[in-house]
């Protein structure tokens, strides 16, 4: 995936048997903290479930 800094992500996963399964999202192999809850947006309908990433900037 490439997006020039300032572009927001959006990350869809799509699940099969939603009522069977809880999905969380990681970074690092670890779930999402509270410190990220101003820079990240999570949405889930039905068996769609998407994060979405607010802007960032990049960093030099």
């Amino acid at each position: 995936m490439h997006n020039a800094a300032g572009e927001s992500v959006t990350f869809t996963c799509i699940v099969a048997h939603p009522t069977a399964y809880f999905v969380t999202w990681l970074k690092d192999n670890k779930p999402l903290d509270d410190k990220l809850a101003d820079r990240v947006q999570a949405q889930d309908t039905g068996d769609k479930h998407s994060l979405k990433t607010l802007i960032f900037y990049a960093v030099t």
